[in-house]
């Protein structure tokens, strides 16, 4: 039974030549009690953490990222995040589940235990790796921009895309973006994932595996070319 149930005697009834915005502030009083009890069941978190929005940062095998573009007022580009609501005891990882299918309108479930990985920017975001068939599942949004601005649309999102990161630092410079994606760390994110990717070679300074493998492939036929050769000048 809840707080309001058991003190509901305490409401007065409207009785004529008694005010009733007497009985009107009984009522609040009462609500905003019960209002306080129910506060007290959310778990408390920080005004930092509070502050601070949580997203998801979606990409694949080979490099491909996933980004919004959001409806405010600057419509800038971004990763998919929102704050945490208390309300509903959401944690930041629920967070991030949370705005990203509402903003990229993603169907699949995601699994938490593959959010284990967080690239922290102005904001934190959970990494993670779609397969192909997830990557088939994700909607491309696409509003044109002048409608969207004569219509005053009230969607989150107007538009969204993959983008490869060989191409993320031509497309910050020619478009708008937010902190997030302005201040976002390629190499930072190839460390943190480990995908082989051809930029590894230039933001952590260490040889690509497939080009490895293809110079050594190539080292192999060269060898075998000479071991012919010596054998046919035999």
């Amino acid at each position: 039974m809840s707080w309001l149930s058991k003190n509901v005697s305490k409401i007065k009834p409207f009785i004529p030549g008694v005010p009733y915005i007497q009985d009107m502030q009984m009522v609040k009083n009462v609500l905003n009690e019960e209002e306080k009890v129910q506060e007290s069941n959310i778990p408390q978190f920080s005004k930092t953490k509070l502050k601070q929005s949580f997203g998801i940062i979606a990409y694949t095998a080979n490099g491909d990222i996933f980004i919004v573009l959001q409806n405010n007022r600057y419509y800038t580009w971004s990763f998919p995040k929102g704050h945490v609501n208390i309300r509903y005891n959401k944690s930041p990882i629920d967070t991030a589940i949370r705005e990203f299918k509402e903003e990229t309108k993603y169907p699949g479930e995601i699994d938490k235990e593959r959010l284990t990985r967080k690239m922290k920017l102005n904001n934190t975001f959970f990494l993670f790796e779609m397969t192909p068939e997830e990557v088939k599942k994700m909607p491309i949004i696409n509003f044109n921009i002048n409608n969207v601005k004569n219509q005053f649309m009230k969607e989150e999102v107007i538009q969204s895309r993959w983008i490869n990161l060989s191409e993320l630092e031509h497309f910050v410079r020619k478009h708008k973006t937010n902190k997030t994606l302005s201040e976002f760390k390629i190499g930072y994110f190839l460390k943190l994932t480990g995908i082989d990717h051809p930029l590894v070679e230039k933001y952590l300074g260490k040889k690509n595996t497939n080009k490895n493998n293809a110079r050594n492939n190539n080292t192999k036929k060269n060898n075998t070319r000479n071991n012919n050769n010596t054998k046919k000048n035999k």
